[in-house]
């Protein structure tokens, strides 16, 4: 017989308290990526009504609703939840374990037990689990990063689609003002023909030049079309029709190469990230380590309803201290394993900076590159212009074969054409180079907090000795 009455309908209640706990909030989940995502953003809708869209509207359409960002959120989010696992071994774990006994002895005689107990179960190691908990902040840490990182790149790969939509659109007006004039120099050359002042050699080459012209701008036309779709593929919105502006000017003066170097190595993401692997790596050599100290368990049942035997104990409880003598050479395979991970983050963290230093020298010398380049060009368009003029002159007097002005329009278009080229491929170099030091967000408008410092205040632990481990006599 019981001897508690009322403890199933507490036992209820306890349950249904604890259901209810159960409940998850997913939209709470996002919305914590999508508040670092977005600081600082104005909303989508806004955006996405102009009918007139520059390089920074395009990059920040793209950061609000790409999909890349959202799966790179989730990682991070996945991140927060695995610290919050690692944090639970520092928790007791309550279970409320109703159990029911019946038998029937050979007497024919049934009994029946029905016992509640809530049992508590906890099991620590203090050094292995808190040097866990110290890898997964760090780790927390290392998937932000690289979810701003992953916002640099798509914000940098929008900017190109943009300019790629810009220079085209250019691209193809340039063609049409030269089919334009190449078209009225073929009627110009027929009517020639036919009135016997020039040779059918000479409409012959105005209406060849023009149809290469047409050729190259119905290409032009399908480089639009081509580049649109996939901005819109990058921005999520509509880029069909809506005018794709430039709207960027590049400043005048850059910082030098060595301060864009030292701000990349302070705020590029990629960097940051890095340094949070090895950081991550260094705890998990202490979790490896750690499991050469005791385990401490702890189970305790406390009793809401109890049928069996003693019918009046209300609580028992058992301390467990667990030491490794023998693992037979496990824990020692971890901590070989987790040094290799130490050195392997090393390794490429070593790459990582190396590489973004290589980044910010090759947009730098593309910036700079790019610069002379437009001076060069402007004065080819100019020179190209005037020996047009002059060669059209000297064939109108007779002087000049047509062949000679078909050449110099021909050095006109390609100039044009390569000066469009240039000043675009300037500005996305000046973006690049942003991207290389960690700052394009800043030019968007967007928001971030300053990364924590890392931690150089722990010296990273170096293999124990066969005296220095607890159990060394017994491996």
């Amino acid at each position: 017989m019981s001897r508690r009455t009322g403890a199933p309908g507490a036992a209820l209640a306890l349950l249904l308290i604890t259901l209810c706990g159960c409940a998850v909030d997913e939209h709470a989940d996002i919305r914590e990526y999508r508040a670092l995502l977005d600081d600082g953003a104005p909303p989508f809708a806004e955006l996405d009504a102009k009918p007139e869209v520059g390089p920074l509207d395009s990059m920040l359409l793209a950061s609000l609703r790409n999909e890349t960002l959202s799966v790179e959120g989730e990682a991070y989010i996945q991140s927060i939840i695995e610290r919050r696992r690692v944090a639970a071994a520092f928790l007791p774990t309550v279970a409320l374990s109703p159990t029911y006994a019946f038998r029937d002895d050979a007497g024919s005689n049934q009994t029946s037990a029905f016992d509640v107990p809530i049992e508590v179960t906890i099991d620590v190691n203090p050094v292995s689990d808190a040097a866990a908990m110290a890898a997964a902040e760090r780790i927390i840490e290392q998937r932000l990063a690289l979810l701003l990182d992953q916002q640099d790149l798509l914000l940098i790969d929008v900017a190109r689609a943009h300019y790629e939509v810009v220079r085209a659109e250019r691209a193809v007006r340039v063609l049409e003002n030269t089919l334009a004039v190449q078209d009225e120099r073929v009627r110009d050359a027929r009517g020639r023909v036919e009135a016997g002042l020039v040779r059918p050699l000479d409409l012959s080459l105005a209406e060849s030049q023009a149809a290469q012209t047409a050729s190259d701008l119905a290409l032009a036309r399908s480089f639009v079309l081509n580049n649109r779709t996939l901005l819109g593929f990058l921005t999520t919105a509509d880029m069909t029709t809506r005018v794709v502006a430039d709207g960027f000017e590049t400043p005048e003066a850059l910082p030098t190469r060595q301060e864009l170097r030292a701000a990349a190595d302070l705020r590029r993401q990629d960097i940051i990230a890095s340094g949070r692997r090895v950081e991550a790596a260094r705890s998990l050599i202490q979790v490896a380590y750690g499991q050469y100290f005791p385990t401490v368990s702890l189970d305790f049942a406390a009793f809401l309803s109890r049928d069996t035997d003693p019918t009046n104990l209300d609580w028992t409880g058992l301390l467990r201290v667990s030491i490794p003598l023998f693992s037979a050479g496990l824990i020692e395979a971890d901590v070989r394993e987790a040094l290799s991970l130490l050195r392997q983050a090393r390794l490429l963290d070593s790459l990582v900076r190396r590489a973004a230093q290589r980044d910010v020298d090759f947009a730098y010398d593309n910036y700079e590159a790019t610069r002379e380049r437009i001076d060069q060009l402007r004065v080819q368009v100019r020179a190209a212009g005037d020996a047009l003029q002059q060669a059209d002159g000297l064939y109108q007097a007779g002087l000049a074969t047509n062949l000679e002005r078909l050449d110099a329009q021909d050095r006109l278009l390609s100039a044009e054409l390569q000066l469009i080229t240039a000043e675009l491929e300037r500005k996305v170099f000046y973006l690049d180079l942003l991207r290389t030091t960690g700052a394009i967000h800043e030019l968007v408008g967007l928001r971030r907090s300053a990364p924590p410092e890392p931690r150089r205040d722990q010296p990273d632990p170096t293999p124990l000795t066969e005296k220095e481990a607890p159990h060394a006599a017994a491996r």
